[in-house]
């Protein structure tokens, strides 16, 4: 019997082998080829009805059929022979599982094949594969559907290749789709990967814009694998507040924005009290008045207004998607919002009291219909407590490129705006404004920009995936401006502030108490702008010594790298001596040195609050600015070449904040280091 038992096993294994070797990629595919069934060499053709073995669930409809279409695509209700994707999903009216929706042309090379699968290795494979992308299921697999499109070209394009396939899984009323990707061939036309279903109240579409980074994308950390479960409707319960009917529409129309809305309690926003918002159509709440700014401005500082900005962009709601809000003031929702903030804010024992909550519901990007994002941000108050929490689902990829039309000196942008090339190159200005075109922003800001935060993303699209609160896809901020004992010390308008100067420096400080350093005792120092303080002389050194530096200098550095605050972030310090905040410094230093009973009689703070590093780049691809982003700009002619302007120009990376803390008393000194979001030093390829 206990060979019987191994016999067994290396039959499954020995099957499993054979089931996962046979396809293109061992790693990747599922088995194809031999034994599969073949669907007709014809353009735009389709395989005739299949009757599948099992049921699959799709979103709460169960089909008993599908067709695989040459074009790249499966269907449940009937062959489908579109060659290129609609150019909005809702015009399609009908089931659709695409992993690569384009014109393809299996005529003369290629072939394009399927199976079902319900017995054997393959299937424990397809369990295992699902029970690690969606832990705690305990998903059985009991069928497969698998259809493959091997080598295939484009129409028109016979030397061209792609390999592609999807796979549906059911089990225990269970569905997924997998998606693999093998070698993909650039294309010149229109493409589109996802899903989505009769009514688009569900669908998805793969973020890429080059056809040729769907093998190396994911969205289970495996290269060239996505993974969906699709039996069920989604309709954001995870993560989205209610939304929908009961709300109030915005209008359909561009850069447009509600009407006034009266708040039915007040919202406190860093120590302003607002009782109306308006919700604009581009992505962002405002307080003081509509606001139609399509993108965002290059630096936050000129916008000079309190403003809320889930997803700042370029968005068209006049054709599709819907942006709505609503307000809550009683009901479950209050006490859900309220275990929210508790969860991420403990102590606070906070109660809601109002919602305001505004969706952005699958809007397209202006002149990009094809495109969908999903967010929300909702604004929670009560008692003198306020929280922003901005939710996201799908999010396009905003990828635009420029074009030179026949006239070479002349760039036309989508939006109808043409540039000279000619002056462009003669006056940086234009070259910012190319770098302010197609901009994303997504955070919050004030007037002055006394409080402000951008969510650090490289791009729009990964937001679903990031988080502040251990929640992918949620952030969440404490916005009414009340105390926070957070890591840093304060600081902000009660400082004394450097001048805002490259390579700059405070003038000599006299400190109220001395600091002993090492046996040296101080009664005075200065702040570099460079992220260091000295005590007995200034030094003008722009790349750090490496520590042991062997200098006659006494020097402590938070961060001494090339900062720049002449465009933007504050250089401050303080000095204490107030029992709140020795109290607060005596129990930090007692909590990290024990049995030294310390008690501090003066504290000295320097904050370096979102400063950027210098730098010089050459033209203006990749641009990065916090969590701005900004697509390569390329001109190109219809003949001649691509077209690149270089030009010299500083250049203003992300921001960086850092404090350094001098503490002392009893004849014992102490520094304490803090450091928020700090940005990376390095510089940017140059092209």
């Amino acid at each position: 019997m206990e060979f019987l038992k191994y016999l067994m096993l290396i039959f499954i294994i020995s099957d499993m082998r054979k089931s996962m070797c046979n396809g293109e990629d061992s790693g990747l595919f599922y088995s194809f080829g031999d034994g599969d069934i073949r669907s007709p060499s014809t353009d735009d053709g389709s395989s005739p009805e299949i009757l599948l073995e099992k049921p699959f669930i799709y979103f709460g409809h169960v089909y008993q059929k599908t067709h695989v279409n040459n074009n790249g695509h499966l269907t449940f209700d009937g062959p489908f022979s579109q060659s290129r994707p609609s150019y909005l999903q809702t015009q399609i009216n009908r089931e659709i599982i695409a992993p690569l929706w384009t014109d393809m042309d299996n005529r003369f090379n290629g072939t394009i094949s399927y199976r079902q699968v319900t017995s054997g290795g393959l299937l424990l494979a397809a369990s295992n594969n699902i029970n690690q992308y969606f832990p705690n299921l305990n998903f059985t697999a009991s069928w497969l559907f698998i259809a493959t499109w091997d080598k295939v070209p484009y129409f028109a394009s016979s030397q061209s290749e792609s390999t592609f396939q999807v796979v549906l899984v059911s089990g225990k009323n269970m569905s997924f789709t997998l998606m693999h990707y093998g070698h993909i061939t650039p294309i010149t036309y229109r493409f589109m990967s996802g899903y989505d279903t009769s009514d688009s109240t569900d669908f998805f579409l793969i973020p890429v814009s080059d056809i040729t980074k769907l093998s190396n994308t994911s969205n289970v950390n495996v290269t060239g694998r996505w993974v969906f479960r699709v039996d069920r409707t989604s309709d954001h319960n995870d993560l989205f507040y209610p939304f929908g009917n009961e709300d109030i529409k915005n209008p359909s129309e561009d850069d447009g924005s509600s009407p006034v809305i009266l708040l039915e309690k007040p919202f406190v926003y860093f120590g302003r009290v607002h009782r109306k918002t308006y919700v604009n159509n581009n992505g962002h709440l405002t307080f003081d008045g509509p606001l139609s700014q399509p993108t965002p401005n290059y630096l936050q500082l000129q916008l000079d207004r309190d403003i809320i900005a889930p997803l700042w962009t370029n968005l068209d709601n006049t054709v599709s998607g819907t942006i709505s809000y609503r307000q809550v003031t009683r009901g479950g929702l209050l006490q859900a919002a309220s275990n929210n903030i508790n969860q991420y804010f403990p102590n606070l024992n906070f109660t809601a009291a109002l919602l305001f909550i505004a969706t952005w519901d699958k809007v397209p990007y202006y002149n990009n219909l094809q495109s969908s994002s999903s967010f929300q941000v909702v604004l929670v108050s009560g008692g003198s407590l306020s929280f922003v929490m901005m939710n996201y689902g799908n999010i396009s990829a905003t990828d635009q490129q420029f074009q030179v039309r026949k006239d070479e000196n002349r760039i036309y942008l989508n939006s109808g705006i043409n540039i000279d090339i000619r002056e462009l190159v003669r006056n940086l200005r234009f070259t910012v404004f190319l770098m302010m075109f197609s901009f994303t922003q997504a955070g919050y800001g004030t007037v002055n920009s006394t409080n402000n935060f951008s969510i650090p993303v490289p791009d729009e699209n990964e937001l679903f995936n990031s988080s502040n609160v251990n929640v992918p896809g949620r952030w969440v901020f404490r916005v009414d401006g009340g105390p926070e004992e957070g890591i840093f010390y304060p600081y902000g308008d009660e400082d004394t502030k450097n001048h805002s100067e490259y390579f700059g420096s405070s003038p000599l400080i006299p400190l109220a108490q001395p600091f002993v350093y090492f046996g040296l005792i101080y009664n005075e120092l200065y702040v570099h702008n460079q992220g260091y303080l000295t005590f007995n002389e200034l030094i003008n050194q722009l790349q750090p010594y490496y520590f042991p530096a062997y200098s006659s200098v006494d020097i402590i550095a938070p961060l001494w790298t090339d900062i720049a605050i002449t465009h933007k972030g504050t250089i401050t310090y303080r000095q204490v001596t107030d029992s709140h905040l020795l109290n607060r410094a005596s129990k930090d230093i007692n909590q990290f040195y024990h049995n030294l009973n310390f008690s501090a009689t003066w504290v000295f703070i320097v904050t370096w609050d979102k400063v950027s590093f210098y730098g010089y780049r050459r033209t203006v691809s990749p641009f990065l600015y916090g969590a701005v982003s900004c697509t390569e700009i390329c001109y190109k002619e219809t003949v001649s070449p691509v077209l690149c302007i270089n030009v010299d120009i500083p250049f203003v990376f992300q921001e960086s904040t850092f404090q350094a803390v001098l503490v002392s008393g009893k004849n014992m000194s102490f520094t304490l280091m803090h450091y928020g979001h700090i940005a990376p030093t390095y510089a940017f390829k140059v092209k």
